[in-house]
């Protein structure tokens, strides 16, 4: 007999130089002149196409038949036909990614194979696409040099930083250049139609406020299969997010750009709009100031500024919006402006020098009526700019119009540009702490480079505690705060004229509006990371 035959063959007859592979499920005996089904599992046991062996154990009578996970190829082509797979020699199908950690002695004790967030990128049997770090997981890492958009990582070229920036900066230098050159149309068309304008922006606002939620959703419902196609279009409003890395292509440039230097640049943002806003409101108090110590003004433009601060003034005054001042409104200014003790007596007196008139006004249910004085804008601007004026208000009415317009204008912007950033930003530092299990570790869900709960995300965890506390909750906090402050005193010309942008286009009793809808939409793109998967629908 041939007893140099190997283990799994076998040689019956005495003078044959070659050994016969034993029937599958069989093992060769301890002379290899028989083979004999063992005591223990084997590949044979298992049903092909549905099993694998797992003979990791080193006790052979543990082994086992375990069903063929998704994604996992469990049969081995063999002469026979095929036979199941054992454990060490499974294989990985397209789309998908061995996540079993660790290997202990080149076996697998636990196998876990996951789908790939990025199906293109696994190629099967461990191997990613070139454009793929080979060793990241899932090969959802792009490998250096390229940058990710949508579903591809794509190489990069001279062009690509600039690729995607230059239109959308082509676009915001017209709209600026635009507004810049026709800024004194666009200030009598504000004027004129007032409440148009407050309409066109809320329109505007509201479709950036949708355009953020959409962008937000498939981070956010990851398990949803959303299609190829709206990814790729979500990805072309990503300006809409201040993803400063993704609309530069900063990968492309060098660095470690990843989702750590993604939220840094993000929250700058909202600092910078601060620090801008700031600076411009110092030049600009600068500039009127010494604009009002100067005594060689040109008439005209003397005529235009007195004519646009008493404009403003009047808007201020008017707190019921009726389209003209009456005693009680004009009173309050003077009160504001320092008059503490004045009267309504002296602010009829005022108002009868200024040409205010008496018109007939229904009380109560209609049948009666009494004659109020009052006086309606044209008459108010027409008074200040005809010299029909008390003398010595002039300066200090100016004054204080043009110091709350400044203020007011200011606070608008800033406001209005922290609203707009607040879901985007918001979203960036709650996605931190999106995390995705793989085989029992966690990794960043928008960037696997980074490993949950280990080393460089506990590091980095204190700056995105801070930027939620400051921005994402103090920022609505310290609003509501104001505004519940002055709830008694929202239509009072000082607190209407720094705040009334937040409430003027809402009914009595709606001030709180604007933060509702600002928690609504942090809750819409960022909370709902906190919540369990099967929860955010």
């Amino acid at each position: 007999a041939c007893h140099n035959c190997s283990t799994g063959k076998y040689s019956a007859n005495e003078g044959k130089t070659a050994c016969d592979p034993c029937p599958l499920g069989q093992q060769s005996n301890v002379n290899f002149v028989a083979c004999l089904k063992p005591d223990w599992t084997t590949t044979g046991d298992c049903k092909v196409g549905h099993e694998y062996l797992n003979n990791s154990d080193e006790d052979q009578l543990k082994w086992s038949c375990v069903a063929c996970p998704a994604g996992a190829d469990c049969v081995k082509d063999t002469a026979g036909g095929g036979r199941a797979r054992q454990i060490h020699e499974l294989l990985v199908q397209p789309g998908f990614w061995n996540a079993s950690f660790p290997e202990v002695d080149g076996l697998r004790p636990e196998v876990t194979i996951v789908a790939c967030v990025f199906p293109d990128d696994c190629l099967g049997h461990g191997k990613c696409r070139g454009t793929s770090m080979p060793d990241s997981p899932l090969c959802a890492v792009c490998a250096k040099r390229h940058f990710r958009d949508a579903h591809q990582c794509i190489e990069c070229t001279p062009v690509a930083p600039f690729a995607k920036a230059l239109p959308v900066l082509a676009v915001v230098l017209l709209v600026v250049g635009v507004l810049f050159y026709r800024r004194r149309q666009l200030y009598e068309l504000r004027r004129r139609h007032k409440s148009s304008w407050r309409d066109s922006v809320r329109v505007v606002t509201i479709a950036v406020s949708f355009a953020q939620i959409n962008a937000s959703f498939p981070s956010l419902m990851n398990d949803f299969p959303w299609p190829i196609e709206y990814v790729a279009f979500l990805k072309q409003w990503a300006f809409i997010e201040f993803d400063l890395v993704d609309l530069l292509r900063l990968k492309c440039v060098g660095g470690n750009w990843d989702y750590r230097a993604r939220i840094v640049l993000v929250v700058m943002i909202p600092v910078a709009s601060v620090l801008i806003v700031g600076i411009f409101y110092c030049m600009r108090h600068h500039a009127l100031a010494r604009g009002r110590r100067r005594s060689n003004v040109d008439d005209a433009d003397q005529q235009t500024r007195m004519q646009r601060a008493f404009e403003h003034l009047f808007d201020i005054v008017d707190v019921d919006c009726s389209g003209t001042i009456e005693p009680f409104e004009l009173r309050v200014l003077l009160q504001t402006l320092g008059n503490k003790s004045a009267t309504l007596s002296e602010a009829r007196d005022l108002l009868q020098q200024m040409g205010g008139v008496r018109v007939e006004v229904a009380v109560g249910n209609g049948a009666h009526s009494m004659r109020v004085l009052m006086i309606p804008k044209k008459r108010f601007v027409r008074a200040a700019t005809s010299g029909n004026f008390p003398a010595g208000q002039i300066r200090p009415w100016i004054a204080y119009s043009e110091s709350v317009r400044l203020k007011s204008s200011c606070m608008s912007i800033l406001l209005m540009s922290l609203f707009v950033l607040h879901a985007p930003v918001s979203a960036k530092l709650c996605r931190f702490y999106a995390c995705t299990p793989v085989a029992g570790r966690m990794f960043l869900q928008d960037d696997f480079s980074i490993e949950c709960w280990e080393g460089d995300f506990l590091a980095f965890s204190p700056f995105v505690v801070v930027s939620l506390s400051v921005f994402t909750f103090g920022f609505p906090l310290s609003l509501v705060w104001i505004l519940y402050r002055h709830r008694k005193n929202f239509h009072k010309p000082r607190v209407y004229a720094r705040y009334g942008f937040l409430y003027a286009p809402f009914r009595e009793g709606c001030e709180f509006w604007e933060l509702h809808e600002l928690t609504r939409k942090l809750m819409l793109t960022g909370l709902l990371v906190f919540l369990p998967p099967v929860a955010r629908a």
